[in-house]
C-alpha cells in the first residue's frame, strides 16, 4: 500500500511539474474570468481610473477567451489575445504567443494592429524584464505584453 502511494505522488509530482501549456492558458483563463466577475459590478463612471480599469477589462476578456482563439499547425502552437478596441468588429488587436510541440515558447507577435493604436519594443530600460516587453497602446494607456511571460501581461496608464 505504502508503494501505490510513492507511485501515486510521484505521478502527480511529475504531471506538476511538467509545463504543459494547454493547462497553463486554461488556468489564466480561470482566472480571467475570476477577475471579470469582481469588476462586473463597478461603476466605471465613479472610478478614478476608469480608463485603465477598461482596458484590463479587455485584457482579462482576451485571456479568457484565449483557448478558444488557439490555433494548432503541424509544428506550432499559436494562443491568441484578441482584443476589440471598438464596437467595429474589424477593429481589434491581435497579439500571439506561439510555442512549438514541446510546449516551449518560440514566439511572440502582434498580428493585427488596430489604426488608433501602436506598438513599441522597449529597448535600453535597465529595469528587469523591460527589454522583453512590447507597449502597445495610444498614448494614454498601454497594454504590455513581456515577450518571455505571457501571464505576466498587465496594463499601464501614461498620466
Amino acid at each position: 500500500m505504502r508503494n501505490t502511494y510513492l507511485v501515486i505522488s510521484l505521478f502527480i509530482v511529475s504531471i506538476c511539474s511538467a509545463q504543459d501549456v494547454d493547462l497553463l492558458w486554461k488556468a489564466r483563463a480561470i482566472r480571467a474570468q475570476e477577475r471579470l466577475d469582481s469588476l462586473k459590478n463597478l461603476d466605471l463612471t465613479k472610478c478614478k481610473n476608469a480608463m485603465k480599469i477598461a482596458w484590463e477589462i479587455m485584457l482579462e476578456n482576451a485571456f479568457k477567451n484565449s483557448s478558444i482563439a488557439k490555433v494548432k499547425d503541424k509544428e506550432l502552437i499559436h494562443y491568441h489575445l484578441i482584443i476589440y478596441t471598438s464596437s467595429d468588429l474589424n477593429k481589434y488587436l491581435d497579439v500571439s504567443y506561439i510555442y512549438n510541440t514541446s510546449d516551449k515558447l518560440v514566439g511572440f507577435g502582434i498580428n493585427k494592429l488596430p489604426t488608433e493604436l501602436r506598438a513599441a519594443l522597449i529597448v535600453g530600460d535597465k529595469r528587469p524584464g523591460a527589454d522583453n516587453m512590447v507597449m502597445v497602446g495610444d498614448g494614454k494607456c498601454n497594454y504590455c505584453f513581456i515577450k518571455t511571460q505571457p501571464f505576466d501581461s498587465f496594463v499601464l496608464l501614461v498620466n
